[in-house]
């Protein structure tokens, strides 16, 4: 029998079954499935799909600290060349050495990131994910399926959250 949840997180593989989500006062809710232990994502890939998202936050991080001290605000291979051969030669060096820095690491994170998209796809094409509400939904519920990301604002009555076709869905029981 369905139950009920007031504040905090659920995350499930597949499905979640309620009767009742959130409460009349906004308790913070999300509902999750798909997401940390996604459908047909063995822990090992759980893991590295973690140890991806932690690479990418650093390395932006990184990359930005890179940009400040080149003084640019984003990649753009003619303006680092103009710095360049502007500098002194002693500068140069140290402006060689934090462009090659920041290309690794561009390079890097474009790999990284093609990676996760494929992973992100294939968890995404999990079309039984779904989240089933019978009575109702309290505003302040982030209802989460796969990457796919919603947070409800009013009432929901008898409704069913699904991924079809690319598009989180919400559709009455």
């Amino acid at each position: 029998m369905p139950g009920r949840v007031v504040g905090g997180q659920v995350w499930a593989l597949r499905r979640i079954d309620l009767q009742v989500a959130g409460s009349p006062e906004g308790a913070l809710t999300s509902l999750a499935v798909g997401t940390n232990m996604a459908v047909g994502v063995t822990e090992e890939q759980a893991e590295k799909l973690d140890r991806m998202q932690r690479f990418l936050d650093q390395s932006g991080k990184q990359m930005a600290q890179l940009l400040e001290r080149l003084g640019i605000s984003r990649i753009d291979p003619v303006q680092i060349r103009s710095l360049i051969q502007a500098a002194s030669e002693q500068r140069r060096k140290v402006l060689l050495h934090y462009t090659r820095q920041l290309g690794r690491l561009a390079q890097l994170n474009q790999q990284v990131m093609g990676e996760l998209q494929v992973i992100e796809e294939q968890i995404n094409k999990a079309g039984d994910l779904e989240i089933r509400v019978r009575d109702k939904i309290h505003p302040g519920v982030n209802i989460r399926l796969g990457s796919h990301q919603i947070n409800l604002d009013e009432v929901h009555r008898a409704v069913r959250f699904r991924v079809v076709g690319g598009q989180l869905r919400e559709e009455d029981l």
